[in-house]
């Protein structure tokens, strides 16, 4: 039935009609599937970059100044009250809309943030 330590698929016997040596090679066929996706599946890494740097002083701002907005279109006013001359720089020539989600200039404003932190640190 064995040999050189492999399992000799044909030697197994059938049932009804469908043979175990195809059963076999399916569940083989699926379990290697399987391991490929999970070897592929990489976690997301996450950097300094990505975190919000001004979460203080915006828990600070959704007490005070933008405790009147719904927390779903309150991102202009949090900006605003975070930092006045960042708003200006990235939000004054196209302002957000209430519960508009704008990642790439999320970015900008979180990185010029930072740097006013850096400037005021130094």
């Amino acid at each position: 039935m064995a040999r050189f330590g492999v399992l000799d698929l044909r030697s197994l016997p059938s049932r009804r009609g469908r043979t175990w040596r195809s059963s076999l090679c399916l569940v083989a066929l699926l379990v290697a599937m399987m391991a490929t996706v999970l070897v592929e599946a990489k976690p997301k890494k996450y950097n300094g970059n990505s975190a919000k740097t001004h979460w203080k002083k915006e828990n600070e701002c959704l007490k005070s100044d933008c405790k009147a907005y719904n927390t779903d279109e309150n991102e202009d006013c949090l900006a605003r009250c975070v930092s006045p001359a960042c708003h200006a720089e990235v939000y004054a020539e196209d302002p957000l809309e209430p519960g508009e989600v704008d990642k790439q200039r999320s970015n900008k404003f979180n990185s010029c943030v930072r740097s006013e932190q850096e400037q005021d640190r130094g």
